[in-house]
């Protein structure tokens, strides 16, 4: 396994660096501070990557808007993570739009560092359980009011955010159509939104597909 880090904090940098070696003993790790010389290593000597770590915010840009203006690299990285210690809902959502597949705090345990790993290659994304109790801070914040949703509902919800049909849901989750459909209903109603493209559109703002 191959393995880059992006990260503009030496110190912080370092240790990340030692604690991915301790946890992956065979694989690769390569430090960057600066941007321009991750991006000329990779464009000019075509060097790929399974997982690249990195900071959400860089010295001279943001990490996100980095990706959006050199899309071509993403070919060569199989597997990105945001590290950060700050997260809102639309940051989090903008940054698996662009196909980033993990999303953890600087906070984080190495065990969680262990599970984003596994979680990421099974083909799942992965958010830390220190960001996903910021995202619910800032809601609560916000003075938002979610309904309660069964552990079935919530799982509904997630898949519809996944651009997935009722019929792909029932056979995701081993359901009957017309389950899924109930299920489907009972969002409608918890939420009062009676159709599938505005229910998603809320979760999706508000952070409730993660």
């Amino acid at each position: 396994m191959k393995i880059a880090i992006l990260e503009d904090h030496k110190l912080f940098g370092e240790m990340l660096q030692d604690t991915l070696k301790s946890l992956f003993i065979d694989c690769t790790i390569e430090l960057y501070e600066k941007e321009n010389d991750f991006l000329s290593n990779i464009l000019s000597y075509n060097r790929k990557y399974d997982f690249l770590f990195l900071d959400l915010q860089l010295k001279n840009t943001n990490s996100i808007e980095m990706l959006k203006n050199n899309l071509t690299i993403l070919k060569y990285i199989k597997n990105i993570l945001i590290v950060s210690s700050f997260c809102s809902p639309p940051l989090v959502q903008e940054a698996f739009g662009l196909g980033i597949k993990g999303y953890l705090s600087k906070n984080c345990s190495k065990k969680e560092i262990m599970e984003a790993i596994s979680t990421i290659e099974s083909g799942e994304k992965f958010v830390c359980q220190t960001t996903k109790s910021l995202i619910s801070r800032t809601f609560l914040t916000e003075e938002h009011k979610f309904p309660q949703l069964t552990p079935r509902e919530a799982e509904v919800l997630k898949l519809m955010c996944q651009g997935l049909t009722s019929k792909e849901i029932a056979f995701e989750l081993n359901l009957s159509v017309n389950t899924v459909q109930m299920y489907v209903k009972s969002l409608f109603n918890k939420f009062s939104i009676n159709r599938s493209t505005d229910l998603v559109i809320y979760a999706i703002k508000h952070g409730l597909n993660l």
